[in-house]
């Protein structure tokens, strides 16, 4: 690298994230060469800590502030270790830090700074389902897929809807990053208007300026599975080429806890099929992370430094840590309603609470990257939405659209506006997801929960502020997006055991 390449990258700026093309040039370099990426990291680090410490323009808390630079430097550090340990296929180390840093953080900020004195909603990026189809039964599924799915099974988008959501997203909202949840996006297939088939890494390639997050029960990405059943063998290594997808694989804590809630996929225990896919992306230099369903039973033992500490050491980079939610698959498998059964599976106040102070502690000391939708709002809260729920669209946050077409505010918020509730009755009226961001639904939530809820410990809009989502919903403006979410809102039994959770949960954790 050039003494002048060298000396302009080491007196960088924070004025400098905000010139496109230096920046790209920058992370060009970086790419290959040590001193220019350690450089681009660093300004990464101090502009966070500018960001969200001194300057503290969102006017936080001083812990929901430091929260903020702390999961922003841990972000960093993971990057610049994946780099340094060679943990990283070439296609990774060609495209990671211009899809992360080039395309997301810098212009994300770019648009964050253009929006700041106007009223457009500017979501950081969009949740998809691709499909509900999945292939296991799992026992409380938020979202109920599978064939055991009441009214969730079966469902898929097609390719041409799929890329059409995707290229809104991106012409009119900047949104480079996606989610891929499901069912089992892995299980996705379409086909195009000249009839070749696709499936779900077709569309990670036909997308590479973008990233893209897959929640995955890994079995598709097991080659003997996969051939078994007749599904692309080459997943792995094609994610190893494309360079721009974080797979988060499932896994419930011990391989019990694995065992017991997800069972087994062609006699095989499943804990042995995400162990053996763990091991084949570490050593296909694919970046992942463990993906953890947190309830009362294993709490303790997820949120303690030997999990974390384990799941580094199987080849992990960090965490997404989801809390038990009642909705979804709330009955067993003869369809019997069991309220007592799924509201003891909610996580217990004291554990949120040492949940929220062992894993900040983790990141805060560690510098790795646990993701807690519920415990970890202080990493997005802003002005507007000092708590930090991301849902409803709001700048920062996110929206879902769901594979049968339905649109919710997050995926633990299974609500669909009356009017723009569904993708195909949005484009039937000749409207677009701009129009959805600006829907009642999402708005009343804006406005009547996020900007008034200032405890970024429970940041939830339905976990944490039920009562206040409950007054939107009798305001008549949402449909409940599914059978198991219509019993959270209209059982007593079920509401009241959960608006008590909250409560206990308030008492304790205070900001």
């Amino acid at each position: 690298m050039s003494s002048s390449i060298r000396n302009a990258v080491q007196s960088i700026s924070e004025k400098t994230l905000y010139n496109d093309k230096l920046i790209k040039s920058i992370i060009k370099t970086s790419a290959d060469h040590t001193i220019s990426r350690k450089a681009l990291l660093n300004l990464l680090d101090k502009t966070i800590y500018n960001y969200a410490v001194k300057k503290n323009a969102d006017n936080l808390a001083e812990e929901a502030a430091l929260n903020k630079y702390y999961m922003g430097r841990a972000l960093v550090k993971t990057l610049g270790r994946l780099y340094e340990e060679d943990r990283m296929s070439q296609g990774y180390k060609d495209n990671l830090l211009n899809v992360i840093v080039g395309n997301n953080l810098v212009k994300g900020l770019t648009k964050k700074r253009e929006l700041l004195d106007s009223n457009i909603q500017q979501p950081f990026f969009l949740l998809i389902d691709p499909t509900s189809i999945c292939n296991l039964d799992c026992e409380y599924c938020y979202a109920d897929a599978g064939n055991r799915g009441k009214s969730y099974k079966g469902f898929s988008l097609s390719y041409r809807n799929l890329t059409r959501i995707m290229d809104e997203a991106r012409n009119q909202m900047d949104i480079k990053f996606f989610v891929f949840s499901g069912g089992e996006p892995t299980m996705w297939q379409g086909e195009d208007e000249f009839g070749n088939k696709k499936n779900i890494a077709d569309i990670f390639e036909e997308y590479n300026d973008t990233l893209f997050l897959m929640y995955t029960n890994g079995t598709a990405l097991d080659k003997v599975y996969a051939k078994k059943h007749n599904l692309p063998d080459n997943l792995i290594e094609r994610f190893a080429q494309s360079g721009n997808v974080i797979p988060c694989l499932s896994k419930e804590g011990k391989k019990e806890d694995t065992d017991k809630r997800r069972g087994k996929a062609d006699a095989e225990d499943l804990s042995a099929i995400v162990s053996r896919v763990a091991t084949d992306m570490k050593n296909a230099g694919v970046p992942f992370l463990y993906s953890v369903t947190i309830t009362s039973k294993n709490a303790e033992y997820v949120g303690s430094a030997e999990f974390h500490d384990k799941n580094l050491e199987e080849g992990a980079i960090g965490e997404w840590n989801f809390h038990v939610m009642p909705i979804g698959r709330i009955w067993n498998k003869d369809g019997q309603l069991l309220p007592e059964e799924t509201m003891g599976l909610l996580v217990k106040p004291e554990q949120r609470n040492k949940l929220y102070e062992d894993n900040w502690k983790y990141v805060r000391d560690k510098g790795v990257f646990i993701g807690d939708f519920w415990n970890a709002g202080s990493t997005t809260a802003n002005i507007d939405c000092p708590a930090g729920c991301i849902a409803a669209g709001r700048t920062g946050g996110h929206f879902t659209i769901r594979a049968n077409g339905k649109i919710t505010p997050c995926v633990f918020l299974p609500l669909c506006d009356k009017k723009l509730g569904n993708i195909y009755d949005v484009w039937k009226q000749g409207k677009t997801l701009k129009d959805v961001i600006q829907c009642d639904l999402f708005k009343k939530i804006r406005k009547e929960i996020q900007q008034v809820n200032e405890n970024y410990k429970l940041p939830c809009s339905i976990r944490d502020n039920f009562e206040l989502l409950q007054k939107i919903v009798d305001e008549g403006v949402a449909d409940y997006f599914d059978e198991g979410t219509k019993q959270l809102f209209e059982n007593p039994e079920l509401s009241a055991r959960f608006i008590k959770n909250s409560v206990d949960c308030k008492a304790i954790m205070k900001p």
